[in-house]
């Protein structure tokens, strides 16, 4: 674990410093918030105290880009610029703190603005799958329940008591019949013991992939890895270029799919929402007038990277979320399985 661990009011450094605890309670969302965020990262500048490696998180601009949406709180990450520059200061200064630290500025995702309409915005699944009999989530599957519908913002999962391809094709066809509904995805093993085919669908046609070569066509993507493909390219905006396939609207699509179908306790169908919608969970409200993230499309994916300082060094024009932590392994000269930019 780390040599200094702070989360607001609920871990505190016993160092006799208690600026970060002077700023909590519920109106500073116990001690979570930016601004706690930044006297941590002050002080601990002003005390030489940042060790090898720190990470500090600054919730705001998520907290707040889902209640007005990503362009009205935009002053939020104004705050958090001030923020880094009033580090910068308290350790002596932009040049002399740069000269021997490396500084990366990222985020977890993007957002998506979600329509003000919340008829034309919000899905709720129990009544697109109406014919589907859905599990009541709090009470676990019950006789005669054919489905379990779990939404997370722009995403949903949903598992299947009993895959069939009867059922698959229902649930399916369901989903997609809706205009809201952008993407279904699914492995065919969950209805076919020895396929190894990762199926998308949607309303501009049907689209399977399967890890490496094989019979079918053959492309890669920008990270690497080598896809067998068939199907309508349209389903994810897909081009081919010197044999290598890219869309704009979903970035890094065929990875990201197969790592989220390929992870235990996945569901046996994800859906997407279409920009501008989102999934409400039972119980829940949805951001209508806000944002949201959580879909495959370029909104809720991309976010920035910025590098300066000492040892940074030319970012690829190709980058995840999963290749920050190899970056920071290679800027502190320590070893790591994977690489930048290294296909998973």
């Amino acid at each position: 674990g780390p040599s200094t661990l702070c989360l607001g009011d609920f871990v505190t450094p016993h160092d006799g410093r208690r600026k970060v605890k002077d700023l909590g309670g519920p109106m500073h969302r116990f001690g979570m918030d930016d601004e706690s965020s930044a006297a941590m990262l002050c002080q601990l500048a002003a005390d030489n105290a940042l060790g090898d490696f720190a990470l500090a998180y600054f919730a705001d601009n998520d907290y707040r880009s889902h209640e007005v949406g990503p362009f009205e709180a935009l002053p939020v990450v104004e705050r958090v610029d001030a923020a880094l520059g009033a580090m910068f200061e308290a350790a002596g200064g932009f040049e002399r703190f740069t000269r021997d630290t490396c500084v990366v500025v990222t985020s977890d995702h993007g957002q998506s603005e979600i329509l003000g309409d919340e008829k034309r915005a919000v899905i709720r699944l129990e009544h697109v799958l109406g014919k589907l009999q859905a599990a009541d989530i709090a009470r676990g599957w019950r006789r005669g329940d054919e489905i379990m519908i779990c939404p997370n913002m722009r995403a949903a999962q949903i598992y299947v008591r009993t895959p069939s391809t009867v059922t698959i094709d229902r649930l399916v066809r369901a989903a997609i019949a809706d205009p809201r509904i952008d993407l279904a995805l699914w492995h065919r093993r969950i209805t076919t013991a020895d396929a190894d085919v990762y199926v998308v669908d949607s309303r501009h046609g049907r689209f399977e992939f399967s890890r490496g070569p094989g019979s079918g066509n053959t492309a890669r993507d920008t990270f690497g890895n080598v896809w067998n493909w068939r199907g309508d390219l349209r389903a994810l905006g897909l081009e081919i270029a010197d044999g290598v396939m890219e869309s704009t609207d979903y970035p890094n699509a065929l990875e990201r799919i197969a790592g989220s179908l390929d992870a235990r306790n996945s569901g046996d169908v994800w859906l997407t929402a279409e920009p501008g919608c989102e999934f409400e969970v039972s119980g829940g409200k949805a951001h209508a007038g806000g944002g949201s993230h959580g879909a495959l499309h370029a909104l809720d994916s991309l976010s920035p990277v910025i590098i300066g300082g000492a040892g940074a060094r030319d970012l690829p024009k190709h980058m995840r979320s999963v290749d920050i932590a190899p970056l920071c392994m290679e800027l502190l000269g320590l070893p790591m399985k994977y690489r930048v930019g290294q296909g998973r």
